[in-house]
This record gives structure tokens, sequence and C-alpha cells, in this order.
């Protein structure tokens, strides 16, 4: 898609004034970025020295579109203040939502994080420490915290479940309907960048309520699972080194049981909304027989556990 023209210098300058952000060049550069997977037109920005994003979100776009729910999920997010003062040290690179209506879309303005994402495959334990820190202490502040849960612009993930499967909504049904929390929904490599001190997370279009166990599954599916790192490694240390993380958080015990209960049905709505990315090693051209043989023991270790979480439905 070609950049939208309005993007122009005029624009950056009263965007950066909304949000507080001193501003000094006479013009900017920009470039429209693809990953490939993302349905939103995202563009790069040179100011000067700076850089920054432009993430232009359609009315008709995303699953609060598809669910007929609020539109530019992540523009209310923003608007709410909840994503501006998350605990350290995760944050969200966002300047500034503006309303395009002539375009039919909402634009978010943010820092260019880029050079702090993962290249695909890559592991550092000590980032993911960083991360579960963050996260455990997110979970925390709103841990079993109905009503400040309900002040917020969030999902179900039942919701978005049936979307994919029938089996993926049980995570929301049966899990225990006790100790819910604001989940980012979608912790990916794309959607993490690690600059300096901080954790910086990016596109909340699925932030919703619902068990931890739900965000920690999706990233354990793709980190540990589809795209694992060469280096051996124990995702079950990782799991308890969350879990230490969330009971200092919130000052008392978690139930140990309830979570794993959680944990199972939080992978059974993983396997069923984006299981298939245990094959995608596959799709590249012509996949050596000990790729196709490790695939293959993956994607049976992975029927086997949903089968398991399945039991105790």
């Amino acid at each position: 898609m070609p950049v939208p023209p309005e993007i122009d210098a005029a624009y950056l300058r009263a965007a950066l004034e909304r949000a507080g952000v001193a501003a000094s060049f006479d013009a900017i550069q920009t470039t429209t970025y693809s990953d490939g997977r993302s349905g939103a037109v995202v563009t790069g920005v040179r100011a000067g020295r700076d850089r920054f994003v432009v993430k232009a979100i359609d009315d008709e776009q995303g699953f609060r579109a598809v669910l007929s729910s609020l539109p530019g999920g992540e523009v209310a997010l923003f608007r709410s203040g909840a994503t501006r003062d998350l605990p350290a040290p995760l944050a969200w690179p966002v300047l500034d939502a503006s309303r395009q209506g002539g375009r039919g879309q909402w634009w978010l303005l943010m820092h260019d994080v880029a050079d702090g994402i993962l290249p695909r495959g890559a592991f550092d334990p000590d980032k993911l420490h960083a991360l579960l820190r963050g996260m455990s202490r997110l979970h925390a502040r709103y841990w079993g915290n109905e009503r400040a849960l309900d002040a917020l612009p969030l999902l179900r993930p039942d919701a978005i479940a049936r979307l994919f499967a029938e089996p993926a909504s049980l995570v929301a049904r049966n899990e225990p309907p006790a100790e819910p929390t604001f989940l980012h929904g979608d912790l990916r490599r794309a959607n993490i960048s690690y600059l300096n001190t901080s954790v910086c997370l990016l596109d909340w279009e699925r932030a919703m309520r619902g068990h931890a166990a739900i965000d920690l599954q999706w990233y354990w599916f793709l980190q540990f699972w589809a795209y694992p790192p060469s280096e051996p490694c124990d995702p079950d240390a990782f799991r308890r080194a969350y879990l230490a993380y969330l009971e200092e958080a919130l000052g008392r015990a978690v139930d140990r049981e309830a979570f794993g209960r959680a944990w199972g049905l939080a992978w059974l709505k993983v396997i069923a909304e984006i299981g298939f990315l245990i094959a995608d090693p596959l799709t590249e051209a012509s996949p050596s027989a000990q790729e196709i043989a490790r695939v293959s023991a993956t994607a049976k270790r992975a029927i086997a556990l949903a089968r398991k979480a399945m039991d105790h439905v």
C-alpha cells in the first residue's frame, strides 16, 4: 500500500505537540513497512535524528471490528490511560492517537523501537526474565480486580476463541472465574522490543481480561514450540520463575493447582488458534529430513498435551 499522503511534517508536529514532545525538524522521510502478517498499514517516519512509526488502524480492521465491538481497540486502550503507566520494565511506546475521519482510520504515533526486536529463533534468558517480571507485575496489578477490569476496553478470550474453534473457548468457560487479570493477548517476538532497561510491548489489539496463563502460553508456544531456540533450555524453569515474580508482586501465594488447570486450558486455546505454526518450518524450500522429523515429533507432543488438558475439562 502507498504511504498515506497526510503523514507529513505538519501532522508529525501536531501529534508531537499533543504528546508534549519537543520537535525540531524541517522535513520528514517516510517508508511503508510490512512483515507479511499484519493487516495494518505501518509507516516508518524519520525526522532528523528521531525515528517514529505511524500505525493506521481501519475501522473495519482487527478482532474488535469482526466481533462488532469497540473499533480501534488499541486507541481505546491508549486513551484509557491504562497502558501509559505500565509497571517497570514494561513500556508501550505510543505517543498519540488521532482520528482520520475522512479515511475511516485511527493513527497511532509511536517511537520506533524496531532495533530492540529479536530475530526469529533468537533466545536470551535474561531478556525473558525481564519480560516475565514485567508481566507478573502487570498481572498482579489487576489480579482479581473485577471493578478495574470492567473500566477498561478489554475483550474476553472466549469471544476471540469462537472465531477459530469452539474448544478454544474452554479456557474462558471452565477456568474458575476468580482472579482474572489484564492481558496483552499477543506476546510474540515481533511485539516485544528490548531497549536499554525497558521491555516495550507493541500491538495491544488483542488486549483482554482473563487468566494470566493465556498470556504466557501464547508466548511459550511461539518461543519454545513453533520457533524454538537452537540452544537447549528448560521452559518449566521460566514458568516457575514467573510464579515466583507473581507471588512477590501480589505479596501472597498463588494456588498452584488452579494455575496448573488454567495452564492446560490455555494450551488448548493456543493450539486451536495457531497450532498450525508448528509446521511453519516445513514451508521453507526443501526442508531436511531432520527438520521434518523434528516438526513431526513436536506436533505429536503438542497434541498429547492438548489431550491431557481435555481430560481435565
